[in-house]
């Protein structure tokens, strides 16, 4: 009987000192005071992986969510890209992470008459970190473009936060 109390204790003790945040949200962050949704973007999508023609990519993971894209890259060379579709005009904080285990990746998002928003390069083993706001003036489809050399491996994370 001594021992279970003893446990009872412990195990009130060691609740008492511990503290979950439940509500904390990891992407609400302020940017020249300027706060973002917590949530999906309305107004805004992204669709899956289109390829150019004569690319060649596998992937080993793949997701891709309302304001958010993981690609874990096996093998890749040429191009591949996702339409961003945009129905209202809206800025948006563009936070992109890539990691490199060897070759070149490039990275742009431009929209249907090639009127360039973003463009970042990154060399084989490397990891680079951008955070850009764009200002999407227009509705409409704006391509997030990809283009890697040869044999080209490595992580890609996007995350899109809409500013209020």
């Amino acid at each position: 009987m001594r021992k279970f109390i003893l446990l009872c204790f412990a195990v009130m003790l060691a609740q008492s000192c511990v503290t979950i945040d439940i509500n904390k949200d990891p992407y609400y962050q302020k940017y020249n005071n300027q706060s973002y949704e917590k949530s999906s973007i309305s107004g805004l999508s992204i669709s899956n992986m289109r390829m150019n023609k004569n690319s060649k990519i596998a992937t080993k993971k793949q997701y891709v969510g309302r304001n958010e894209l993981k690609i874990k890259i096996e093998n890749s060379s040429g191009g591949f890209y996702y339409v961003i579709t945009v129905k209202e005009p809206m800025k948006v904080r563009f936070e992109l992470s890539v990691k490199n285990s060897n070759s070149a990746i490039e990275a742009s998002i431009v929209d249907k008459d090639k009127k360039e928003f973003f463009s970042l390069k990154s060399n084989g083993n490397r990891h680079k970190n951008r955070i850009e706001i764009i200002d999407f003036d227009k509705a409409g489809d704006y391509y997030l473009k990809f283009n890697s050399e040869e044999n080209y491996r490595g992580k890609i994370n996007i995350l899109l936060n809409r500013i209020e």
